[in-house]
This record gives C-alpha cells, structure tokens and sequence, in this order.
C-alpha cells in the first residue's frame, strides 16, 4: 500500500478517535462523574467550571475531527495543514505528557495519551515525507 493510502487511513482513523469526543458535549454530567469514578480517578467535582471545560474541549476535539476528515478526504490539497497538523500533535502529545504528570494522571493514562498523541503526529510527517508533492503552476 502507498504512503498516501496510509496517511488516509491515519487521518481518518485518527478523526474518528476525535469524533467520539461528541458524545461529552451532550452527555449527562452524572454519566461523567461515573465515568471518571470508574476509571479511578474519584469523584468528579460538581462545578460549572469543570462541566463547561469537558463540554467546550469534547466539542473543539470534534471540530478538529471533522476537520482532519476533510484533510484525509484531499492529502496533495491540504499537504500544508497536514504538515502542520503533524507537528502540532507532536507538541501537544508533549505538552499532554507533562500536564498528565504534573496533574498526576494514573499511569496507564500518562503512558496512553502523550505519546500515542506524540506518535501520531511523528507519523503523520513521516508519511507525508514519502507522498511527491504536485507542482501546480499558478495562472492568473
């Protein structure tokens, strides 16, 4: 299979990841507090601030998610934005690590987030790398 094939399916694997993030946005908070009670980590507190935060970052993940969708759906049109989206993941599976540890996430989750975050990204680039760019001349 080609690079290109593979990057498509990363980015469409990967924007579904992100679309599950919907389901928070609409969720019960007490679905929620189970949940994160389930997972170990105690009692999810009952304040504004908390629901608003689970609530805004599920939707803003799902944005992103549809726009990754689009990037998989047009790799040699949107090459630039996959290039960035690429490295940001790379950032942002670093800074996660280092929130989840200063935050003091269990481990399975610090082990679990940042570098898989981190790793996508790092294949994103590396695939992109392999796919010739389309030289387009520009009329007008």
């Amino acid at each position: 299979m080609s690079a290109e094939r593979w990057l498509v399916i990363l980015l469409r694997f990967n924007a579904i990841m992100l679309f599950f993030a919907a389901f928070s946005v609409v969720m019960p908070f007490r679905w929620m507090s189970e949940a994160h009670d389930w997972l170990g980590m105690g009692t999810l507190p009952e304040m504004p601030v908390i629901a608003y935060l689970i609530r805004t970052i599920s939707c803003l993940y799902f944005i992103i998610g549809v726009l990754t969708w689009l990037f998989a759906n047009e790799v040699h049109r949107y090459r630039p934005l996959i290039f960035l989206s690429g490295w940001s993941h790379m950032g942002f599976g670093v800074a996660v690590l280092f929130i989840d540890i200063g935050v003091h996430m269990p481990w399975w989750w610090i082990a679990m987030e940042g570098p898989s975050v981190f790793s996508t990204g790092l294949l994103m680039l590396l695939l992109l790398r392999k796919i010739p760019s389309e030289s387009r001349t520009h009329v007008g």
